[in-house]
């Protein structure tokens, strides 16, 4: 029994206490203050270290993610203007063609050695075209010479970071040491992509452990500091020497890891055999590392170590006397605390031991009222989520009817309004406001609130943010007095004031016709984003009604295709004059007064990017046809008419691109012809054809024939025809060769037909020929 009563914490302390509360006032009064002295300068003392750790993590660490930051936005971002990635970067292979590239790609590499964050050398790899990436300097890695040392640096680097591919981590930090080198350096590796488990390339970022070192500060009262990284490698200590050693089996490292595992406090008491310490520690929850600091204990309690013989000398005698009576009454007062105990669920072991009864009693009670509290939480959010998801599958039309019925059912919407809309709120502009444009998101967020405090709830469905417009469906019921109309923009004008009221925002709301049937709701998100588009026309601050801005249906305008495949062609034969009634026609049709107003823009902006496609399609660039931001949507969106429309489309588009196909088909054709003549020339004792000509350039026959015709002045056998006269003049000159040798080198079937195409050709035969040269 007394063994039971002794091995709870609460009864040894309730029993203390009672013995305490018997011991003379001196006494008493002698060990409060050492112990309270003890308690308060350790305390203080583990304070004071925790909080010096913590600045000397949060200085570390701003360096660390500054640097990952800059290494991340590299990673993800663009090389090069025309949005070459850096994933397709690292599957290019180092050749002249993508010298550009390669330039971009070196000084982005050199941006981020800032000079403030101490980066001493930035490293990319690619492990696919296997290209390294060193001091600005891109070297091929099957051209280095291990026998020369800085083909072995490199060497050695490259395998580096080779087996940190091997890892297959997302990102991490870790120590490394270069060529020869004694001290290592932190280095940051990123492979490419970030989240490939196997990446195409690597990216390394080295920092010298000085600048690690010289955001850390050491105090003296602190004792001994040090940084572990998660494997247990110190990566900073005040004894330069233990740099790069491993204390994962340290027994105060174990520890360390232990109550941080069990949620206990950062900080305990740890004995190596000479000196007992007091560690605090605190972990990083960026890269895992734990900052450290170790002070002896006989240092904190040099002060209250004074009175601590004669105050254990008078609490030693006067406790003799009232143990007895302490120890009946701690038990009498212990009992019901422990047979409370007895009935709380069973815990984990390192937790009982961790604190007495009345702890226990108190966290499990603590648990319980948070539990609930969370629940409920997330009750309210999840049906406020669901509430938001019935309304964009709504307006989305991704409802039938039979279940949208039940879902207003079960979300508490009234069954039936008379009728009802949408409004569609955007933004009109951010500029003489004090936002930017990176709190939009924020503001929109911030309307939704209050509109949905100014609508009653009884009167619309949950709004809702919505590619950068907030929706809100309003209804109104069959007893309401007023027009709806009317109702509907009180409410409009309502939530346009208040939000110019507290926000400072001008905004526009679009409202879209009055519908009687949910289940047309997706017509009705449309309509009031198309009431908005003409805002154009009116100015900022616009309530606007689809029924004003649209007031009959119009036909449905198809884009015209067969006018844009006819200006195509035209454009293609280099017909100026078709080319230029075709978009005549087109630009006026595009600008037809049943077309509205957005979609005539949209029509111009697919019209213009489908004529710069045609440079596209050629295997061209934009750059080497158009001049620089000439042909921009922007410029074409400021043109204010129809004919100003049809000018600036021939001046700045047609006339460069029809000059530019031109010189590409003639620049073609003659390459064609040259080609051909090269072919004839060195395959003339072959069974030349033009269609294994055509074969070869990859180009039809006829096309190549007529090319070739067009060049040359004459068809392609006549040329074949005359350059084998011509070899066969000059062999009846120099060689001894038989007329019947050289119709068959010259791929002349009989010989009769070589001597009658030979006469032909020089009016005698070829022996005739041969007689006259001799």
């Amino acid at each position: 029994m007394k063994k039971s009563y002794f091995a709870s914490r609460f009864f040894v302390r309730l029993l203390l206490l009672s013995c305490f509360m018997g011991v003379l006032p001196l006494a008493l009064l002698g060990y409060l203050s050492y112990h309270k002295s003890a308690s308060t300068i350790q305390e203080e003392v583990e304070r004071s270290n925790q909080l010096i750790l913590r600045q000397n993590r949060a200085s570390v660490e701003y360096l660390l993610q500054t640097v990952d930051t800059l290494s991340t936005q590299l990673v993800n971002g663009p090389v090069t203007t025309n949005e070459v990635s850096m994933h397709a970067a690292m599957r290019l292979p180092y050749h002249t063609e993508h010298r550009k590239i390669f330039d971009s790609l070196k000084q982005k590499l050199i941006q981020i050695q800032v000079f403030e964050l101490g980066i001493r050398d930035v490293n990319l790899m690619s492990f696919d075209q296997q290209w390294l990436v060193d001091n600005g300097i891109v070297y091929v890695l099957a051209s280095l010479d291990r026998s020369r040392q800085q083909d072995a640096v490199l060497k050695q680097l490259s395998d580096q970071l080779t087996a940190y591919k091997e890892m297959r981590r997302r990102s991490f930090w870790t120590l490394a040491y270069d060529y020869g080198a004694a001290d290592p350096v932190l280095r940051l590796v990123k492979p490419i992509p970030i989240n490939a488990l196997a990446p195409a390339g690597l990216l390394a970022v080295d920092i010298p452990l000085q600048e690690i070192n010289k955001r850390l500060t050491r105090d003296a009262r602190v004792g001994t500091l040090l940084i572990v990284n998660g494997d247990g490698t110190v990566i900073s200590h005040g004894d330069a020497s233990r740099i790069g050693t491993n204390l994962a089996d340290a027994p105060y490292i174990r520890t360390i890891h232990a109550r941080r595992d069990g949620g206990s406090a950062p900080n305990f008491t740890y004995d190596d055999g000479d000196q007992t310490y007091v560690v605090t520690y605190n972990q990083s929850a960026y890269n895992d590392w734990t900052y450290i600091s170790m002070t002896s204990v006989e240092r904190i309690t040099v002060e209250s170590r004074a009175i601590k013989g004669y105050t254990f000398f008078v609490a030693g005698c006067i406790l003799g006397l009232v143990v007895l009576i302490a120890f009946l009454l701690s038990r009498r007062m212990y009992t019901p605390i422990q047979q409370l105990a007895r009935f709380l669920p069973a815990l984990d072991g390192s937790k009982r031991g961790a604190g007495d009864e009345l702890s226990l009693i108190g966290e499990q009670l603590q648990g319980l009222v948070q539990t609930q509290h969370d629940m409920a939480h997330q009750i309210r959010g999840l049906n406020r989520q669901a509430k938001e998801y019935f309304v964009v599958k709504l307006l989305q039309g991704e409802l039938y009817s039979g279940e949208l019925e039940e879902q207003l059912a079960a979300y508490g919407y009234a069954a039936v309004w008379e009728q009802w809309c949408i409004f569609a709120i955007q933004i009109d502009t951010l500029e003489h406001t004090r936002f930017n444009e990176r709190a939009r998101d924020l503001l929109m967020f911030a309307i939704h609130n209050m509109a949905e405090e100014i609508v009653p709830a009884s009167n619309r469905l949950s709004p809702i943010v919505m590619n950068q417009s907030v929706f809100i469906l309003v209804g109104q019921d069959a007893g309401e007095t007023r027009p709806f109309q009317v109702r509907t923009y009180t409410l409009a004008e309502e939530i346009q004031s208040k939000v110019k009221q507290y926000l400072g925002v001008k905004i526009s709301i679009g409202i879209s016709r009055f519908y009687e049937e949910l289940h047309q709701a997706s017509d009705a998100c449309r309509e009031s984003i198309d009431a908005l588009a003409y805002r154009i026309r009116l100015g900022h601050e616009s309530i606007l009604f689809m029924d004003e801005v649209q007031p009959e249906a119009r036909d449905r305008f198809k884009y015209p295709k067969e006018l844009e495949r006819g200006l195509f062609e035209a454009v293609k034969q280099q017909q100026a004059e078709l080319a230029a009634t075709c978009l005549e026609q087109l630009v006026a049709q595009l600008l037809d007064k049943n077309v509205s107003h957005l979609d005539s823009q949209f029509f111009l902006g697919r019209l213009h990017a489908n004529l710069i496609g045609l440079v596209h399609d050629e295997g061209g660039s934009i750059q080497d046809v158009f001049s620089a931001g000439g042909t921009g949507i922007a410029e074409l969106q400021r043109q204010n008419s129809p004919e100003e429309i049809q000018d600036w489309f021939r001046r700045k588009v047609l006339q460069p691109l029809m000059a530019w196909l031109d010189v590409r088909r003639r620049s073609r054709e003659v390459s064609i012809s040259e080609a051909v003549m090269t072919m004839i020339r060195e395959e003339y004792d072959e069974d030349l054809t033009i269609e294994l000509c055509a074969a070869r350039l990859h180009f039809n026959a006829n096309y190549i024939s007529r090319v070739f015709k067009k060049e040359m002045g004459t068809t392609f056998s006549n040329v074949l025809s005359r350059h084998r006269m011509s070899v066969a003049k000059r062999w009846l000159q120099e060689t001894d060769m038989k007329i019947a040798e050289i119709a068959g080198r010259l791929r002349y079937s009989h010989t009769s037909n070589f001597i009658r195409n030979f006469k032909k050709s020089e009016g005698v035969t070829p022996s005739q020929y041969r007689d006259r040269q001799t």
